[in-house]
């Protein structure tokens, strides 16, 4: 747990900041503010709802804090209204998005997810020292979904987040690596997926773990913080 003098940085994702909050946040001490995806590795405090929201919207701040270890704090915006109104961080117990004041919004957003939100804060907390990409190179194909799936830019910075490399190209993978390849969803493009799936068989990597995952298992991946079972495995050798 973070001690009181220790910074606080918060970042909203998927609800409007407003310029109150705003005028909250510069009443705590130590608190300041990031708004960049690139800065998610810095965030501590993320504002993802508030008691009257629908759900929690599943954006790439979200998974990219999800997937750091420096954030232990997702949150409901009421935390930063009662934090600013005695001008301190208060503990944030009751007003994680997993406290009963949210579980109409927990209820919604698990759905949306399909995952419990609750497991994954708890297992992210026992993993904190050694987050889930830790020594993984991982390697997206170009044709990834559009609008739905995070930009390239989104996906460095989860993966970053996530303790991992992002590889530009899968030969350059270094010797005795793993990698994790992340292909198209074979739902929606089987014959994409079957061509970027003969990609991989061609390129002479040596002896090279690869787990392989589709882009919609690779989202799930992070918004669970667990593998599982969606990973294809096999060793490529040169």
């Amino acid at each position: 747990r973070k001690k009181a003098n220790d910074s606080i940085v918060i970042m909203f994702s998927g609800i409007e900041m407003t310029v109150s909050d705003k005028i909250a946040i510069s009443s705590i001490p130590n608190a300041s503010f990031v708004d960049n995806i690139a800065q998610s590795h810095l965030v501590t405090h993320l504002i993802v709802a508030s008691t009257s929201s629908e759900t929690i919207r599943r954006t790439a701040k979200l998974m990219a804090t999800l997937a750091s270890p420096t954030c232990e704090n997702v949150l409901g915006v009421e935390w930063l209204i009662s934090s600013a109104a005695v001008n301190r961080a208060l503990p944030t117990d009751d007003f994680c998005v997993t406290s009963a004041s949210y579980a109409k919004v927990l209820k919604e957003a698990e759905r949306s997810f399909q995952c419990r939100l609750a497991t994954t804060l708890s297992i992210k907390r026992r993993t904190i020292t050694r987050p889930l990409l830790s020594g993984f190179e991982v390697f997206f194909f170009s044709a990834l979904p559009g609008n739905s799936y995070p930009t390239k830019n989104e996906l460095n910075a989860i993966v970053t987040c996530g303790g991992g490399r992002v590889l530009e190209r899968l030969k350059d993978c270094p010797p005795d690596a793993q990698v994790l390849i992340v292909t198209s969803d074979p739902e929606v493009d089987p014959t994409l997926v079957a061509s970027q799936m003969s990609f991989v068989e061609q390129v002479a990597i040596e002896n090279v773990t690869t787990r392989i995952a589709n882009c919609s298992d690779f989202l799930q991946i992070i918004l669970t913080q667990e593998m599982g079972g969606r990973l294809l495995g096999q060793t490529l050798e040169k």
